[in-house]
């Protein structure tokens, strides 16, 4: 339902029939190219060596191909790293609202690290809109 792996579980009364199905969203839909400025601070590069392809889980140093790990709670470890001229950077936020299906700017009220905080506890707009949908 959204550019992220995301396995999870939830429970309902509400008697869902059939589980959503994928919408064919991926990591080149939601990442913004143009976005340059957010930067890994320069002690994190030393952790991932520059010759690692675009997209990279740092948390646990693999390569992300279509799909985005979950979203963690803990932004100092790194959701996702994206390559970029000059090294890596992390997730905007607007990014990480995508991944959840949240609508953009919908976190502004907030820092973004706690921003980022809520969208990694917080659960994904359309799987729960889909579980609603079977209301009677």
């Amino acid at each position: 339902m959204s550019a992220q792996n995301r396995k999870r579980l939830y429970w309902t009364n509400i008697p869902v029939v059939e589980l959503p199905s994928d919408n064919h969203i991926f990591l080149k839909d939601v990442i913004d190219e143009n976005f340059l400025d957010y930067k890994i601070p320069h002690n994190w590069n030393k952790r991932v060596p520059n010759d690692l392809p675009k997209f990279v889980d740092p948390y646990n140093k693999k390569e992300i191909k279509d799909k985005s790990t979950a979203l963690r709670t803990n932004v100092n470890n790194g959701n996702m790293w994206i390559k970029v001229q000059g090294g890596y950077r992390n997730l905007s936020r607007n990014e990480a609202e995508a991944l959840q299906n949240v609508p953009m700017n919908y976190t502004n009220v907030i820092s973004e690290t706690q921003a980022k905080k809520c969208l990694g506890n917080g659960w994904t707009v359309d799987v729960i809109a889909h579980i609603f949908s079977f209301i009677a």
